[in-house]
């Protein structure tokens, strides 16, 4: 892969992680597909994200992890990434929500036990 492959899929990597997620503005998704159907190397980079994505919710079904596991292994791989100049991985937002919820559960259920 020349240099200039990689930026290009670099600068593409985010949006086509969140076109992926469906997390992108409907104009944004229009212009991921008009990219999309003239960019070979984006082509590419979006089938292995899709088949990446897929085995880790394989894996996830299998594995059972939980959310904080979910999260701490999300930002390991993201701590690689960046040692290798790589972009972030996204971390899905129903992720952050759900650890997020918990966190706020066990705090109410500890509070709850305090007052006892």
């Amino acid at each position: 892969m020349t240099r200039e492959t990689r930026e290009h899929l670099e600068r593409w990597l985010d949006r086509l992680m969140a076109y992926v997620e469906g997390t992108l503005p409907k104009p944004d998704v229009e212009e991921v597909q008009r990219h999309l159907a003239s960019c070979h190397a984006c082509q590419v980079l979006l089938e292995n994200i899709q088949r990446l994505r897929e085995q880790l919710q394989v894996l996830e079904s299998e594995l059972r992890l939980s959310p904080e596991a979910r999260l701490r292994l999300y930002q390991r791989l993201n701590e690689e990434r960046r040692k290798r100049g790589d972009a972030p991985l996204t971390i899905p937002q129903a992720l952050l929500e759900e650890v997020r919820r918990q966190a706020l559960d066990a705090t109410e259920a500890t509070e709850e036990e305090v007052k006892k």
